[in-house]
């Protein structure tokens, strides 16, 4: 709501013109839900942070809005069924790597990644903020094409990732984004 709100002070969008996706990481910041659900999740609850994150979203929205252009799309999948499993049962998961390119009429390129894997390669000691795998394939994708890459989640659930083998969990996390990247490029 705060995020709308934001956004329609500055632009004629409607929440009916915005779609929001997420992904997630489990080294993200907390306090973000109030109830029960959100302090065993994210902790104790402050207001203040989705204030502060409705405010930069709004902002997002209201800078992309200024810089809407004509441009060109495509879009792809593939199989990334090597870099997924079910953490829980033995049930089917979502394998396709999804992705959408679209150029404006500079050729600059924006890549959008959708992957039904949840960033959780680290242990529950981990108590640093990260963006996982998908700012490894973020960051992968930009270098290799000297674009812009945003990661979406896919239906996630209990869905995990199969990284490749590594030394450390950073490791694994950096050759899980490159290997993902790889595909999409």
């Amino acid at each position: 709501e705060i995020a709308w709100a934001r956004a329609a002070k500055e632009t004629p969008l409607t929440p009916n013109d915005i779609l929001f996706t997420a992904s997630h990481t489990h080294c993200g910041p907390g306090a973000w839900a109030p109830g029960i659900a959100g302090y065993m999740t994210g902790g104790k609850y402050d207001p203040k942070i989705p204030e502060i994150l409705g405010n930069a979203f709004g902002d997002a929205i209201i800078e992309a809005y200024k810089k809407l252009a004509p441009a060109k799309m495509a879009h792809g999948k593939a199989d990334a069924s090597q870099y997924i499993h079910n953490r829980a049962r033995k049930d089917p998961v979502d394998t396709e790597l999804n992705f959408l390119v679209v150029e404006n009429d500079k050729q600059e390129k924006c890549y959008a990644v959708r992957f039904s894997a949840h960033p959780t390669n680290y242990d529950d000691d981990m108590m640093q903020f990260s963006a996982e795998f998908p700012g490894a394939l973020q960051r992968d994708i930009a270098k290799a094409t000297n674009g812009f890459a945003m990661y979406m989640g896919g239906s996630i659930g209990s869905c995990s990732p199969s990284a490749p083998e590594g030394p450390t969990p950073d490791a694994r996390i950096e050759a899980l984004g490159q290997a993902l990247a790889d595909l999409v490029l």
